[in-house]
């Protein structure tokens, strides 16, 4: 080979590496690139931009991985993990140039800047897959937070009676798996380097990423007034539970101090314990009967107009009766009433 051959040999495996490189990038966002002109000889990447761009990449890759919804992908996960890990290495290496000395570090860059122009062209497919996930991420996280709460609220219903509840769960749920189901399907062709289908003449197109995206911003509206709606509804159960305790646990109080301290009680003490205990007895029962209704029918204006109604029953009671036995519960040493 004569000297002047060697420097046209060398600048052709360059022209060639850097039209796969080029072609590669293209298949990443969608483009077709322009062909180089003939007998040009196209740049190679700079190190130190390179360096950047694929650390972006790595650490876009490495925390669209360590999502909590990402697992249920784990074609994705497993894309994303192992794209991350191979761009953390390239980086390490990139850096690792530093400790060469001045004879080994030419050719130790050159390989480093070959790796890297590979690295960058080398998974358009997980590219893609991240994008439809990045796009998706803000209500996918949504959905399957609501998904908990719906879940713990309704429970709370359901142990009251509330046998509604897990019927409009149920149907929730179902929508939510159509939207998870569509977007595994979507990444998965992604991955496998198909291509969406393309946008019919009469509309947009109904793929898979579409119908994602579609069902997952479904989810997310009916998910936030479902949950509302489970939430006052147990709300409202739990509050009638709490307060029938605390009245229950306000008469023992005074039946312990009248049984301690009766010369210390005034008549009307007396009998604001048998009104309570009375209380107990009748309009209690009904009161009671009716917030079941309305947690077993899931209906919140119900639940919440049942609680207001047994509130604004108990509460008085609970105070009249504090006010009547607490010196003497006091002077007897039974001290203060339990919350």
């Amino acid at each position: 080979m004569t000297a002047a051959a060697a420097p046209r040999r060398a600048r052709g495996r360059r022209g060639v590496l850097a039209v796969v490189v080029a072609w590669s990038l293209a298949a990443c966002g969608g483009e077709t690139p322009a062909a180089p002109a003939a007998g040009a000889a196209a740049p190679r990447a700079d190190l130190a931009t390179l360096r950047s761009s694929l650390e972006a990449e790595q650490r876009r890759l490495g925390l669209l991985a360590g999502r909590s919804f990402i697992r249920r992908f784990p074609e994705a996960a497993v894309a994303f993990a192992t794209r991350s890990a191979a761009l953390a290495r390239w980086v390490a290496d990139h850096d690792a140039l530093a400790d060469f000395d001045a004879a080994s570090a030419p050719a130790a860059r050159a390989r480093v800047l070959e790796q890297g122009e590979t690295l960058a062209g080398g998974a358009p497919q997980a590219a893609a897959a991240a994008d439809l996930v990045e796009l998706l991420a803000a209500r996918i996280e949504r959905v399957y937070g609501l998904q908990g709460a719906i879940l713990d609220r309704a429970g709370e219903i359901t142990r009251r009676g509330g046998g509604d509840a897990q019927a409009r769960v149920d149907a929730w749920n179902a929508g939510v798996a159509v939207a998870e189901q569509a977007l595994r399907r979507s990444l998965e062709d992604r991955l496998a380097g198909k291509t969406p289908a393309a946008a019919p003449a009469d509309g947009p197109a109904i793929n898979d990423a579409a119908i994602a995206y579609t069902n997952y911003g479904t989810a997310e509206t009916e998910g936030e007034t479902l949950f509302k709606d489970l939430d006052a509804v147990a709300g409202a159960a739990i509050d009638v539970e709490a307060r029938r305790s605390q009245l229950d646990a306000r008469i023992a109080w005074a039946e312990r101090v009248a049984a301690m301290a009766k010369d210390k009680l005034s008549a009307g003490a007396l009998a604001e314990l048998d009104r309570a205990r009375t209380f107990l007895a009748s309009e209690a029962t009904a009161l009671v009967e009716t917030a079941t209704k309305a947690v077993a029918a899931v209906s919140p204006a119900r639940a919440r107009e049942a609680s207001a109604a047994w509130a604004a029953a108990v509460d008085p009671r609970l105070e009249a009766l504090t006010r009547a036995f607490l010196e003497p519960a006091r002077a007897v040493g039974l001290g203060d009433p339990p919350k």
